[in-house]
């Protein structure tokens, strides 16, 4: 009997884990949204289902990063080609959008030149 405690224990302490990561990451999502106000109002105007995304030149950088990346994780799947030339993207905002265009699984091209990656 206390053996077969000993595992919810941990499965409702995992569990708390999760729900804080969960709270953490939207509490990233919502000052990312509130830092990059002008990629949310972009990215809100792009059609549901829109294949190919140019987001070339706009300064994009960390907050921005996140708001695409949630973006293409509640719409952005039929994703095609993206390209994010000529930003200010760094390693721990691709972190952050690589993982999401993971999920698109029709991506053909991705462009990411000329942002300071390294």
């Amino acid at each position: 009997e206390e053996e077969r405690r000993r595992p919810r224990k941990n499965q409702s302490s995992s569990q708390a884990e999760v729900n804080r990561e969960e709270e953490e990451e939207a509490g990233r999502v919502e000052e990312a949204r509130r830092r990059a106000g002008r990629t949310v109002r972009w990215l809100e105007n792009l059609p549901r289902q829109a294949a190919r995304v140019s987001m070339r030149g706009m300064g994009l950088g960390y907050a921005d990063a996140v708001v695409t990346a949630e973006h293409v994780k509640r719409g952005g799947r039929s994703l095609e080609e993206m390209d994010l030339k000529n930003n200010d993207l760094d390693l721990s905002s691709m972190q952050v959008l690589l993982p999401a265009l993971g999920g698109c699984s029709g991506l053909k091209g991705l462009a990411l030149g000329d942002n300071p990656i390294f």
